[in-house]
């Protein structure tokens, strides 16, 4: 999993990510029951970041597969989701 960091939010689930390396990935994300803020960090699946698709997240199933898992990371708070579409 990579972190990414949000540095944009457009027309709500258009997210800017930016790696330690700074390199920008542009992604269409939707998150359920999760309010996403510029600031926030992301932990994600590579392949997610270099696919070019709609994703959406919400909270943990009780079949949740690992690799369709992701970390964010709000005011030091650990939030975990997986992915639902996409």
């Amino acid at each position: 999993m990579k972190k990414v960091k949000v540095v944009n939010i457009e027309d709500k689930y258009l997210l800017t990510l930016e790696d330690s390396n700074n390199k920008i990935y542009k992604k269409n994300i939707e998150f359920y029951e999760i309010d996403i803020k510029i600031g926030d960090y992301i932990y994600i699946d590579d392949k997610v970041l270099d696919e070019s698709n709609i994703y959406t997240y919400g909270p943990l199933l009780p079949n949740a597969n690992e690799d369709d898992l992701i970390k964010i990371v709000k005011a030091g708070k650990d939030i975990y989701l997986q992915r639902y579409y996409g």
